[in-house]
Parts: structure tokens; C-alpha cells; sequence
């Protein structure tokens, strides 16, 4: 009785891990090739119902050039986090993310094949290049080359985040323990025939509810941990879009204001450049209260290239000092005319004979440095009405800049001069 009971609620357990998990799932005859099952996400993918799926070759849905080539049954290589091609019902060319293993289920040799969809990094790809694109126009119709040295700056910095969060959904895809789930099923047509006495007495089988409840923990934070990447993915995606949007509309218009959070605005920044501070193990430390932060009226995604410039100019300094206390302060303050963000690190400082250029265009001390973000982040915050400055005590004693800004915008401001 205790047994029956157990075996049920571990195929329930094992049904609802294939049916509910965000990947295609397909298990196939390895001699016939012909489809055994399907999980919903495969279904959705290839875009029929069970019945016509179930039964067809796998070549008719997926990998389709490899028909006769199979890497697994005919080439006897590996298929493992390999990008191959699914077709769908309208006969469209879905590109994924592909793993087989090779499994037994009741004495049949079956490949576990499990894909994950890479259409929306492949659309995030193409919009990288559309965006690039876009850039060379954005610097044809200003016809400044310094307005065209700031976007590619500030781009830059943002998709040094968009490769990291990349590098780590590739990585994240590669480690998955989606291959967990063939071993189990292996165990268990092993003792198919005493599947009940195993789980129950067997010392490993007893084990197998448990291990089950952990991988299916595993991989609904793995898939949390992925949709998380995506999510910034799209966000930085966002931003590049709109800094090209707002350069292409320099030299005609003024800037969009717009009623922000102060905190919400400071985190967006911190969030943006998450990826690249974790890598290098650096201490955010945030001083400031958000609910007593104001609202403030600003061209939202400038104070986000200045912010975000910033950010990643404090990571260099934490790279080339070599503290084990890396450590990155965010304080916020504001009185009723203006607001004050400022940037403090305790890493490798700045000379005094430094300070006194170190906003003008061109100059930078780092080897790969080109001179453009602090420039262009001064001449942003002027054309705000507002300041960045930086303080430092010396070599080895941690920087500071400081961006103030007016609580609210003032519509006559023009375009500063650059020299000034």
C-alpha cells in the first residue's frame, strides 16, 4: 500500500517537472527517431498539439538539415548546448539552445532531447546591430564628432552589461541540471519492475522523493536566475535605444524632461551596471533613504549615462588598485533647491595634477581610455543646470565625484560652452 502510494506520488512528481519546466522536452526511439512524448513547452514551441507530434519523426520539427546525419545514433558525437534549428507549424526557423542524452526506458534505447528558445537573443542581437547602426546615423545627422564619441562611450558602457548578462545566460543554460532529470528516469526503469520495494526499502530509493524535491527547487531559482538576465538584458536594450533616440534629436531639440523618483532613478543606474560590479566582487553601499528622496524634474536618461559612466569608471579604479575591501558608496542627499549624488570609492585615487583636467575632452590614464565619459558627463550635467565634480586626497586614498542637479528644470537653459 505504502508503496503504491509512493510510486504515484513520484510519478506526479516526475509529470509535473516535465510539464511545467520552461524547456522543450522531447523523448525519442533512438532507432526509429520517432517522437515518444512531449512536454507543453515543446508543443508551444513547435506550435501543434500532442497528437501531431507524438509518433512523427524528430527531424520533421527538429534539426530537419540533419535527417540521416542524427550527431547522436549516426555521427556518434555529442550534442551539448549546441545552437540547432526547430521548425514550427507556420514553417518558420525557431533557433535554439540544444542538449541530447542518450536514456533507457523500459529496456528502449530513447534520446532525452531538451532545447531552450533563443528567439528573443537572437531579436536582441539584431536590435545590438540595428542599434549600431543607427548610431553612425545619429553622428551623420548631428555632424559632431563629439557627439558621436559620447554615444559610442556611453554605449559602450552599457553593453559592457548587455556581454556580461549574455556570458552569464549562456552560462547559466550550459550548467543547467535539466540532464539531472535523465539519470532519474534511468534509476527508475531499472527497478520498474520493483519501483514500489525500491523507494520504499532500497537505501537509494528512498533518497529519490527528496532528490526530486531539490531538482525541481534548482531549477525553478535557475529558471528565475535566467528570466532575472533576460529582464536587465531588456532593460539595457531600453536604454541604448534611448540614448541613440535622444543624440539623433541633439542638434534640433532639447532634451525630454520628465518627473522622476531621485531613488528610483539612482537605482536604475546601480541596477544597469549590476552584472560587471558583481564579476568584480565590488561592495555597493547605499546612503540614503528612499521614501524621503523628492521628485525631481530631469532628462532622465542623461543623468543615467552620467551615473552609469561613473559606476563603471569606479570599477576600472577597484580592477587597477587590487583591494580585497572593494568597496563603491552611493550617498544621496537633497535640500529644497537642489539634490547632490554622489559616487565615493576607496580605490586608487587621483594626483592632484590630475584633478585640475581631468573633465577635459581627450584626457584619460587608462592604457584602452579614450577621454570622452567624464567630458561628456560634465557637459550633460551643465546642460541640466547642475555640476560634476571630483574630489580626491591623493594616490591611494579613493576618489569622489559628485553630481548635483536642480530639484526643478529650468526651460531657458541653453547648450553650455565646452571650454568653459
Amino acid at each position: 500500500m505504502e508503496s503504491n502510494v509512493a510510486m504515484r506520488q513520484l510519478d506526479a512528481e516526475k509529470d509535473a517537472i516535465f510539464r511545467t519546466i520552461q524547456a522543450g522536452i522531447l523523448i525519442v526511439d533512438a532507432d526509429e527517431h520517432a517522437i515518444l512524448d512531449a512536454n507543453a513547452m515543446a508543443l508551444k514551441l513547435i506550435g501543434r498539439p500532442k497528437e501531431e507530434v507524438v509518433g512523427h519523426c524528430c527531424h520533421t520539427f527538429v534539426c530537419p538539415a540533419q535527417r540521416g546525419k542524427c550527431p547522436i545514433t549516426d555521427l556518434h558525437t555529442t550534442v551539448d548546448s549546441s545552437e540547432r534549428v526547430l521548425l514550427n507549424a507556420s514553417g518558420g526557423n525557431v533557433p535554439i539552445l540544444k542538449s541530447v542524452v542518450p536514456i533507457v526506458l523500459n529496456g528502449r534505447s530513447c534520446l532525452l532531447e531538451c532545447f531552450l528558445d533563443l528567439t528573443e537573443r537572437k531579436r536582441t542581437e539584431e536590435e545590438l546591430k540595428k542599434s549600431q547602426g543607427d548610431l553612425l546615423n545619429a553622428s551623420r545627422l548631428a555632424g559632431m564628432a563629439e557627439v558621436a564619441s559620447s554615444v559610442l562611450h556611453n554605449v559602450g558602457n552599457v553593453l559592457n552589461s548587455v556581454n556580461v548578462s549574455v556570458t552569464l545566460l549562456s552560462d547559466g543554460i550550459r550548467q543547467s541540471k535539466l540532464a539531472a532529470l535523465s539519470r532519474v528516469a534511468a534509476v527508475m526503469r531499472e527497478h520498474a519492475d520493483d519501483l514500489g520495494a525500491f523507494i520504499t526499502r532500497d537505501p537509494k530509493g528512498r533518497l529519490m522523493l527528496h532528490y526530486l524535491e531539490q531538482l525541481a527547487e534548482h531549477l525553478l531559482q535557475e529558471q528565475s536566475t535566467l528570466l532575472g538576465e533576460l529582464e536587465a538584458l531588456r532593460k539595457n536594450v531600453d536604454h541604448i535605444k534611448d540614448i541613440i533616440c535622444m543624440q539623433q534629436h541633439y542638434a534640433q531639440v532639447s532634451g525630454v524632461q520628465e518627473a522622476v523618483q531621485l531613488a528610483e532613478l539612482v537605482e536604475d543606474a546601480v541596477r544597469m551596471s549590476t552584472a560587471a560590479i558583481g564579476l568584480h566582487e565590488i561592495q555597493i553601499i547605499r546612503e540614503f533613504v528612499p521614501a524621503s528622496l523628492p521628485e525631481i524634474t530631469v532628462e532622465k536618461h542623461k543623468v543615467l549615462q552620467i551615473l552609469i559612466n561613473l559606476i563603471h569608471n569606479a570599477k576600472h579604479a577597484c580592477d587597477n588598485f587590487g583591494r580585497e575591501d572593494k568597496r563603491l558608496t552611493v550617498r544621496v542627499t537633497s535640500n529644497h533647491e537642489q539634490v547632490e549624488i554622489s559616487l565615493a570609492d576607496n580605490e586608487v585615487g587621483i594626483p592632484p595634477e590630475n584633478l585640475a583636467r581631468i573633465f577635459n575632452h581627450g584626457f584619460t590614464t587608462r592604457r584602452k581610455g579614450h577621454g570622452f565619459g567624464l567630458h561628456s558627463g560634465a557637459l550633460a550635467a551643465q546642460e541640466m543646470g547642475g555640476t560634476l565634480t571630483a574630489h580626491s586626497d591623493g594616490l591611494g586614498q579613493g576618489a569622489t565625484f559628485t553630481l548635483r542637479l536642480p530639484l526643478t528644470a529650468n526651460p531657458a537653459l541653453t547648450s553650455p560652452d565646452p571650454a568653459g
